[in-house]
């Protein structure tokens, strides 16, 4: 986004995993980013983050294993100065890397996931359009977004800005 938009949505990112959004713009407004390593585009979702009143994008990355590519820690130097301003932030990530044996850690090509990000309306994307069921918690379902018409370089401008401005 901050490339290609000159959005820059970093503070914004949840600073507890157990959050619904990865990222939480506003009151109302959230991003979710899913990735997939398939050829096509189908993602694992809970259905609380897509049955919602919230205006929600869903990112959608497809990615690609490459020996010669990036690991997560080379990611996390990447965009670490993104954090400068929040420490405890960035210790809580760098924690995090600790618990990944960097030898095993895989590699996948970062060009070709920046050319393979699309992003949704989670109102537009396929989900059961209901409420789980008192008793039933916690579901989870696989979405196939291969057919689902993607937002426009300026839908997502909008979006964002919007979003921004209205924090």
């Amino acid at each position: 986004l901050i490339n290609k938009f000159r959005i820059d949505i970093s503070s914004y990112w949840h600073n507890d995993f157990y959050l619904k959004y990865d990222f939480s713009l506003n009151d109302q407004t959230k991003l979710e980013v899913k990735t997939t390593s398939n050829s096509t585009r189908i993602h694992r979702v809970n259905h609380e983050q897509v049955f919602t009143n919230n205006n929600v994008i869903l990112s959608s990355v497809m990615i690609r294993k490459d020996d010669s590519g990036l690991t997560v820690f080379d990611l996390f130097e990447n965009v670490k100065t993104l954090f400068t301003n929040d420490y405890n932030k960035i210790v809580k990530y760098e924690k995090m890397l600790r618990k990944i044996d960097e030898e095993e850690a895989e590699r996948f090509e970062l060009n070709y996931a920046n050319d393979n990000i699309k992003m949704y309306k989670v109102a537009f994307i396929p989900k059961f359009e209901m409420k789980e069921p008192e008793g039933v918690y916690r579901t989870e379902y696989d979405i196939d977004l291969s057919n689902i018409e993607s937002l426009t370089d300026d839908e997502i401008s909008i979006f964002f800005n919007e979003a921004i401005k209205n924090d």
